[in-house]
């Protein structure tokens, strides 16, 4: 495992390495395949994300509006996940597309909700006094110092 130092290193590594890694495959696919059909499955990845983004969206819109339906805790984190991989797919290259449809995989996204999960709840119990329950968060409340009257607080 990672160390909490080397992890922002990696993901900043990853985030610039992706256009090198997008640009080499794009050209790769074009020497073997051929422009135009590059061309037609970068417009396909790009509608299969405006696709992967509307559904999220009804999803989320469907949930907000009707009063009986039954949240699960990883609820957020999977529209999260979901709403990245449409925007991952609107992305131009065949890298983005790969790793948008790992994230369509249920297993994987039950993974990165669970490892989000426990990431929030070390952060919360090891930065303040909260404890984390699926679904809820309980801590101390909050105590604003007492205000003293005088001529700024009336």
């Amino acid at each position: 495992m990672t160390t909490p130092r080397l992890r922002p290193r990696l993901i900043t590594t990853a985030v610039l390495a992706l256009p090198l890694l997008e640009l080499t495959l794009l050209l790769l696919a074009a020497r073997s395949l051929g422009p135009l059909t590059v061309l037609l499955l970068l417009l396909a990845g790009a509608a299969a994300g405006l696709l992967v983004l509307r559904h999220v969206h009804s999803r989320s819109t469907r949930r907000t509006t009707t009063d009986h339906t039954v949240l699960t805790p990883d609820t957020p984190a999977t529209t999260v996940l979901l709403g990245l991989a449409g925007i991952l797919f609107l992305l131009p290259g065949f890298g983005s597309d790969l790793i948008a449809l790992a994230l369509l995989a249920p297993p994987l996204r039950r993974a990165l909700s669970a490892l989000a999960g426990e990431t929030l709840q070390h952060h919360l119990t090891r930065h303040g006094n909260a404890r984390v329950i699926p679904g809820t968060l309980i801590g101390e409340p909050r105590t604003d110092p007492p205000r003293t009257p005088g001529p700024a607080n009336p």
